[in-house]
């Protein structure tokens, strides 16, 4: 039995004498580790004695270098079958989506763009050859569709001015294909019923194709206005000439401008009083009072009161009297000179 020669520095296994490498790890034992523990157990004969037990005990336990090496590739081997094979797999099936998503183009493309057989000029009985793809088996080579833009193209606008309406839309239809719109119709004495009477852009200006002329259309000569009632004279009265009332309208209606236009200063007087002597109304002025006397349906009441008179008969009043303030500055007391026979 070979005699020890020492211990691996690495494991702490025992070496034979004549050991190059250890027989736990594959150490290579060197010189000055050997002579080292060589010293140390010439040194502690005990001491390496008792260590040397436990680094029997360690050697025995430890894995197998080789072991694990091998261990290792296998492992290795299978990280690299399995990566491999999921890439195959997604090249796979990439491939077969992307085939038929060509197919559907192709499908979808060779009825809208059919291609035209070549036309060959050789006398070659050899059948033609050619390497570059057909649209129909290369859909994305084939050439694409072109887009026709159209330009709007300028056109002089005619005059439909005195036309009539449906002349005038065909008219500017068939010029440039112009869209009519119409504005408010007018009274016009010039043109007649639905003729057109103005354009915008006018005629002989220059627009685009297809723009819009907006046209007015005539609704014919205005309607004469309503012949206004014109008084041949002035309403006058004087003393007790006039016998009845003046305007028995004042109770049920309003009184008009043009009414109180008629009248003097002094029959607007005997009007806004008329209202009152209705009601029986004593007068203090002599000319009225005298003036109301004289009349058969006056009854004068000398408990006459103002909430006798109606709504509509006050509304009257206040407005004779606001007009004779603004047109004559105040209310005539007397007859003048206008209501002289």
């Amino acid at each position: 039995m070979n005699e020890a020669r020492g211990y691996c520095t690495n494991c702490g296994r025992a070496l034979d004498a004549d050991a190059q490498f250890c027989s736990g790890c594959g150490q290579t034992v060197g010189g000055a580790g050997t002579e080292s523990s060589q010293a140390e157990a010439t040194a502690t004969p005990h001491a390496s004695a008792a260590s040397a037990q436990p680094a029997q005990s360690s050697g025995s336990g430890s894995p197998n270098v080789a072991l694990w090496v091998i261990l290792g590739v296998v492992v290795i081997g299978l990280v690299v079958l399995l990566v491999g094979g999921l890439v195959l797999g997604w090249f796979v099936l990439r491939g077969t989506s992307t085939t038929q998503v060509t197919r559907q183009d192709t499908q979808a493309t060779v009825p809208l763009e059919p291609t035209e057989p070549a036309i060959s000029t050789t006398t070659d009985s050899s059948p033609r050859t050619d390497s570059s793809p057909t649209t129909a088996t290369s859909p994305p080579q084939a050439a694409p569709k072109a887009v026709v833009v159209e330009t709007p193209t300028t056109v002089v606008v005619p005059n439909v001015i005195g036309m009539s309406s449906v002349d005038a839309e065909e008219q500017l239809e068939t010029t440039g294909g112009f869209r009519v719109i119409y504005n408010q119709a007018r009274y016009s004495d010039q043109y007649s019923r639905n003729n057109i009477i103005s354009q915008h852009p006018k005629g002989g200006a220059i627009a685009q194709s297809g723009d819009v002329v907006y046209i007015v259309k005539s609704r014919g000569p205005a309607p004469a206005p309503p012949a206004r009632q014109q008084p041949t004279r002035r309403q006058t009265v004087t003393g007790s000439a006039f016998n009845g009332s003046i305007a028995p309208y004042t109770s049920t209606r309003q009184i008009k401008d043009w009414e109180m236009q008629q009248c003097t200063n002094w029959v607007l007087t005997l009007i806004r009083n008329e209202i009152y002597a209705r009601h029986g109304r004593p007068f203090q002025n002599q000319r009225i009072r005298a003036y109301f006397n004289n009349q058969s349906w006056y009854q004068p009441n000398r408990n006459f009161s103002e909430s006798w008179l109606s709504a509509i008969e006050k509304q009257n009043a206040a407005r004779i009297a606001a007009y004779q303030k603004r047109r004559y500055g105040k209310s005539a007391t007397q007859p003048g000179a206008e209501d002289l026979p």
